[in-house]
């Protein structure tokens, strides 16, 4: 990182303030802090730490004193070797605090001069004790399938398509097996009898297909010639290889308890179709309705409803209920059952009369949180049962996970749209007789930063520069150098009359940016009116950018080839420089390689000719109508979440 920090601007300002991390900067040989966002008000209450130095700082902020000498030593080590240092899952105590929280630390020196030692580093720390916290209940979640595999209440097995990979003690009494006989290998479809084997066949095409065997009666034979009846049901681990975990429960002198079972596998399936299907979504609503219709179905409940908030109830999603009441609720959620308020609170399942009939509530609660509560009505009054009552604090467990990780999903893309929208202009510059269309689609929803990047600017009177590019790769280094690669444009273009020129300059700046590779495509054009033949003269470049096109006013599509290098990696790169007149009525796309290389997953890409048909069929309409033409084709064409951030900028001379 270069240069030293001057005063932040309003816009830079907002942006720290909205980043959920703590940023500090400390500069000279004390490390004094000159700048700290927000963030450090949740550290230090009360307290101010602006202007101490980095001693003085912990020691005001950390309750541990060798926690406090260890980061000094950190912050000095790297104001000293001039290395970035990046910490994962670092463990601290804050003054205060009664708990330890675990933080993501990258330290950057900080250099006026790429030569000069540092004078200062700046600290970026996120908070991922609740990922941690995460990591921590899988690793619970993986040894309590440890412990049922070692208890031996039922048989568990690990196969293949035709062998069994492992088994506890209680399948191998089942089967009358040693463990030696498994360490030396057993087929389990030799192990089958020939009448299941079919039922086997059936079953191993399903995992296949769905990724899960509904429970089945099958037999296997001993070593001693006598059958052994289970009922036996399984989960696809792997696909490939494949790789099945199954439960099977003896069936020899428990037929009695056969439909117990068969409810009992059901229910497990049916937790484990819930689990893949709250998995998938990342949003609250299809979360919550996912979890309503599998308890309407497993419970035979005739209405369900979920709502959602740690301090103030709102409700998320509601089945069965009349719309006039859910609208009810959703106005004024201080209406809602008192079924569901107590069930909140943190109590056990609440009933409540209703309408006749009886609610069911339980608390979405993980770890000491509770994020909500379900609700499912009966239309005759009902007491649960215990397995009815355990499947649905299971149920519950699973949604309060699956909400959680959204809400995080959700705090992660504010996060990306707030960076990205800050790297983009407000507007686009008004240019008196040209219209001036974008669209751009951002990958922000996905919680990522894109490259993306455009502009139209006035450098002086009658002279505007456009310019269009992307930066390789994604998140908080590709937002860096957008950021870069904007401002030193806007900055040089009013020094620099040519494009070609413009890019050059660009490219130095892209070569000596920090110690990191900062590479980028760009198209730019200098846009000026021709008073003689009316329209405008634009004179475009191409650091390694997708050609512009043309589009006549009468239908007419022209490609620009414009040779140039990618910017950031050659000292002197290629840059060719081509003229042209923009008459009225004549269009200037310019537009990032997201457009054409937009695809369903495994499929083909959106591609030139598409994009060239949906050009041809906007001839004649004005630059907005053009750019949404190109922007419905591509939608048309991936009606999914793109993988890719797309920018399309359309320049058109107002029709004579």
């Amino acid at each position: 990182m270069e240069g030293r920090p001057t005063a932040l601007t309003p816009r830079l300002r907002a942006v720290l303030d909205e980043i959920p991390a703590l940023v500090l900067v400390l500069r000279g040989p004390d490390l004094v802090v000159e700048v700290a966002n927000p963030r450090r008000r949740e550290l230090t209450p009360g307290s101010e730490i602006v202007g101490l130095p980095a001693a003085q700082m912990l020691e005001r902020v950390m309750a541990d004193l060798e926690v406090r000498r260890g980061y000094l030593e950190l912050l000095r080590g790297v104001l000293a070797s001039g290395e970035t240092v990046r910490l994962l899952e670092s463990p601290v105590r804050f003054a205060g605090a009664s708990e330890v929280s675990y933080w993501d630390l990258v330290v950057v020196p900080l250099r006026d001069d790429p030569a000069a030692p540092p004078d200062g580093v700046v600290l970026h720390a996120v908070d991922v004790t609740r990922l941690v916290a995460a990591r921590q209940r899988a690793e619970e979640a993986e040894q309590r399938f440890t412990t049922l595999f070692a208890a031996n209440a039922v048989g568990v097995t690990i196969t293949d398509e035709e062998h069994l990979l492992e088994a506890n003690d209680a399948f191998l009494a089942m089967i009358g097996r040693s463990r030696a006989e498994l360490a030396a290998g057993l087929s389990w479809t030799a192990l089958t009898a020939p009448e299941s084997i079919a039922a086997d066949r059936l079953a191993i095409a399903s995992l296949v297909a769905t990724g899960a065997a509904a429970p089945y009666e099958k037999e296997y034979l001993r070593a001693d010639g006598s059958r052994v009846s289970v009922l036996i049901s399984g989960s696809r681990v792997s696909a490939s290889p494949l790789r099945v975990l199954a439960t099977a429960f003896e069936l020899t002198e428990r037929k009695v308890v056969e439909r117990e079972i068969a409810a009992l596998l059901a229910r497990t399936r049916r937790l484990q179709e819930i689990t893949a299907s709250v998995s998938a979504s990342n949003s609250p609503g299809e979360i919550a309705r996912a979890v309503i219709h599998h308890a309407l179905e497993e419970l035979s409940a005739s209405a369900g409803v979920l709502v959602r908030g740690e301090e103030y109830l709102q409700l998320e999603h509601a089945i069965g209920f009349p719309p006039e009441v859910v609208e009810q609720w959703r106005a004024f959620p201080a209406t809602l059952p008192r079924a569901l308020r107590v069930a909140d609170a943190g109590s056990e399942p609440a009933g409540a009369g209703l309408a006749g009939g009886s609610l069911t509530a339980v608390p979405l609660a993980i770890a000491d949180r509770t994020l909500g509560s379900l609700g499912l009505a009966f239309r005759e009054p009902r007491e649960l049962g215990t397995a009815d009552t355990d499947f649905l604090h299971a149920l519950a467990c699973q949604a309060a996970a699956a909400l959680d990780r959204a809400q995080l999903y959700e705090n992660r893309a504010y996060v990306a749209r707030k960076l990205q929208e800050g790297l983009l202009p407000e507007r686009l510059e008004d240019v008196p007789g040209l219209e001036a269309a974008v669209v751009y689609e951002s990958i922000s929803g996905i919680g990522e930063v894109g490259g993306d990047f455009y502009d139209l600017f006035a450098t002086r009177e009658d002279r505007w520069v456009v310019a269009v590019g992307d930066v390789c790769g994604k998140g908080t280094e590709a937002a860096v150098v957008t950021g870069l690669a904007r401002h030193t444009l806007r900055a040089v273009a009013r020094i620099l009359d040519r494009p070609a020129e413009i890019l050059e300059f660009l490219n130095g700046a892209l070569r000596r940016h920090g110690a990191l590779p900062a590479f980028c495509t760009v198209g730019c054009a200098v846009i000026a009116p021709d008073a003689e033949r009316g329209g405008f003269e634009v004179h475009s470049s191409s650091g390694g950018h997708p050609f512009p096109l043309v589009l006549r006013a009468d239908g007419a599509l022209e490609e620009i080839e414009v040779i140039g290098t990618m910017l950031g990696v050659a000292e002197q790169p290629l840059l060719d420089e081509v003229a042209l007149h923009l008459a009225p009525g004549d269009a200037l796309i310019l537009y990032t390689d997201g457009v054409t290389d937009a695809r369903v997953h495994g499929g083909e890409r959106f591609g030139e000719e598409r994009m060239r048909a949906a050009l041809l069929g906007a001839a004649g309409g004005s630059a907005a109508a053009v750019a949404q033409a190109v922007e419905a084709a591509v939608r048309a064409h991936h009606p999914g979440v793109s993988a890719d951030d797309r920018a399309i900028v359309v320049l058109r001379a107002a029709p004579a």
